[in-house]
């Protein structure tokens, strides 16, 4: 996957399209029934629109954009494709942390069953597997992710574009650490 200039991963995916080689069609697969005319925006924009924008309006497109995108959220949603190099070091990354993940939008009307799905790792290899195999896979996937101290990723099908996903907040309480032992040896605050 492309990197913005310095190394950084784009803050949304939209940025992508800066890159000549990739079209507003390299987010919606031919089989879904996701069309960049009424079901993919950046911002308010229909991604159909992309091309008759000024530079300014890409870039105001852009910027509104990638504020939707917080510093809690795992992954995000543009068209068929789901984001996942949230808090992942691009300078560093395992090489087995996933960066994309094929999951045709779900909210699309009439949307027609994805019976394989495609990820892109941080090596730039891909893999294609069977729909049925993702929960066993994202489970390994949110272990690997854990190790480097990234929050779990959700179903990639959950995942909405109008609500990127978020890592889980900590339990209330969290902050303030572990419980001290009172000086009589118990640890119960209201004894």
């Amino acid at each position: 996957m492309r990197r913005r200039a310095g190394g950084a991963w784009p803050a949304h995916a939209a940025e992508l399209l800066n890159d000549s080689r990739i079209s507003e069609f390299s987010f919606v697969h031919v089989m879904s029934n996701t069309t960049t005319e009424s079901d993919v925006f950046i911002d308010t924009i229909p991604l159909s629109a992309w091309d008759s924008l000024t530079p300014e309006g890409w870039q105001a497109a852009l910027a509104a954009a990638a504020g939707t995108i917080g510093p809690d959220v795992v992954a995000h949603r543009f068209g068929d494709m789901v984001f996942t190099y949230h808090g992942i070091d691009p300078a560093d990354p395992s090489p087995g942390l996933w960066l994309v993940v094929e999951a045709w939008d779900p909210r699309v009307r009439g949307q027609p069953y994805q019976g394989s799905v495609a990820v892109l790792r941080a090596d730039g290899t891909s893999t294609v597997f069977p729909r049925e195999m993702l929960g066993g896979l994202l489970l390994g996937q949110n272990q690997l992710r854990a190790s480097f101290g990234l929050a779990p990723l959700p179903d990639p099908f959950t995942v909405r574009q109008d609500r990127p996903a978020r890592a889980p907040s900590p339990p209330t309480g969290a902050a303030d650490g572990p419980i001290e032992p009172a000086s009589d040896g118990s640890t119960d605050p209201d004894e």
